[in-house]
């Protein structure tokens, strides 16, 4: 049972290498040679049989459920943002560029936020960022001749804690643009 046990601590926390056990942590990585785990657990157990069970667990796939990149990523909340921004740039660019399905283009745009306004029932992301540049994301076609020109629009986070984009919908040249 000691085995065992062993086995599943090591197996939740750390990794088999070739010269030892690997526990890896928020401070760093520490390595322990076999011999002693045992010592460490406070009890004697045979490293052999740490070993073996150790490569039954992981066969078993137990080792991954504990492991962060096994576990699947939960996407971010539903936000908005209604914004007025000066576009700074303007680009095709392809779907394979950003890791989306199926192939298709979209259009970057590099705004430089100017106002940000909460939409009614939903959170944003932005508030508080006036004068922040970043690059947003959208399937219509935003003509090059608004570069340095204002726009209004609806900004909106799609993507989960790994990264995401910035997707702008509804856009819309404001008047008086010279």
């Amino acid at each position: 049972m000691r085995v065992c046990s062993t086995a599943l601590y090591v197996c939740l926390l750390g990794s088999v290498t070739q010269e030892g056990i690997s526990v890896s942590g928020t401070e760093g990585v520490l390595s322990l040679a076999l011999d002693r785990v045992a010592l460490h657990l406070g009890d004697i157990v045979n490293p052999r049989a740490v070993s073996i069970t150790l490569l039954i667990l992981y066969a078993l796939g137990i080792g991954n459920l504990a492991r962060a990149e096994a576990a699947a990523s939960a996407p971010s909340i539903e936000n908005q943002s209604r914004v007025t921004a000066e576009v700074l740039h303007v680009e095709s660019v392809h779907s394979s560029q950003l890791n989306i399905a199926p192939p298709q283009f979209f259009t970057r745009v590099r705004l430089r936020l100017l106002t940000v306004g909460d939409t009614p029932g939903t959170p944003s992301f932005l508030t508080g960022r006036e004068g922040t540049v970043l690059d947003a994301y959208t399937r219509e076609q935003v003509n090059p001749d608004l570069i340095e020109k204002k726009i209004e629009g609806t900004l909106r986070y799609r993507g989960d804690e790994r990264g995401g984009l910035y997707w702008l919908y509804e856009i819309r040249a404001l008047p008086g643009n010279s």
